[in-house]
């Protein structure tokens, strides 16, 4: 999990980096375009590249739980079956990104194989392949680490724990790395440095004593 999580980080600044420098790509080309009418050859297809490499932070998306969620029927489950829905969701999620993961990889070896290219700029279009079946292939790690806490979780009876966290992985979002932009306590979580957590429990309003007169 540690190494995982290290490569998460590791992809996680490269998007960064990536996101900025396409962003001065567009800007640069415009202008030179409206203000010298002289485009920078191969801008567009450079973010394409670049756009496919951001990719690699997929892993990290989902340790830090952006990952779009849709919750409307099942938040009004209790906590178990609301995690072993998760489970089944994450298996199903495994199988497709695995699949993925290996069409990228074959498209990569056909690619090598006939020598294709980006037409403007003549970079070869396989290492881009083989980094995105790669960033699916870590994607699926991610999964396969989130599937096996849950079902701890769920043996341990910490259903209402995982109903609270969804996919964010702690040490990395908060703790160790502290990787997510969103506080834990809007997960309802308070965790400490060792990456363990606790349920912020909800008060039930108190009954207010009427004294009749």
């Amino acid at each position: 999990m540690k190494v995982i999580r290290i490569i998460g980080l590791i992809t996680t600044y490269i998007c960064m980096i990536l996101i900025a420098l396409m962003m001065l790509l567009m800007v640069s080309d415009v202008v030179a375009r409206t203000v010298f009418s002289r485009p920078i050859p191969g801008a567009t297809e450079w973010v394409q590249v670049m756009l496919v490499c951001c990719m690699t932070s997929l892993g990290a998306s989902i340790m830090v739980g952006s990952m779009v969620e849709i919750n409307m029927f099942t938040k009004k489950l209790k906590p178990v079956p609301q995690v072993v829905l998760d489970v089944i969701v994450l298996i199903v999620s495994l199988v497709i990104i695995v699949l993925i993961a290996i069409q990228q990889f074959r498209a990569g070896q056909r690619s090598m194989q006939n020598n294709v290219v980006w037409s403007s700029v003549k970079v070869p279009q396989w290492p881009f392949l083989f980094l995105f079946g790669v960033s699916y292939a870590v994607a699926a790690l991610v999964v396969i680490m989130t599937i096996i806490r849950k079902i701890i979780a769920l043996a341990q009876g910490r259903a209402e724990e995982e109903v609270r966290l969804g996919s964010t992985d702690v040490p990395f979002a908060f703790t160790k790395y502290n990787m997510s932009m969103i506080p834990p306590e809007a997960f309802g979580i308070r965790p400490d440095k060792g990456g363990d957590i606790d349920i912020e429990k909800e008060e039930a309003p108190k009954e207010e004593e009427v004294n009749d007169q």
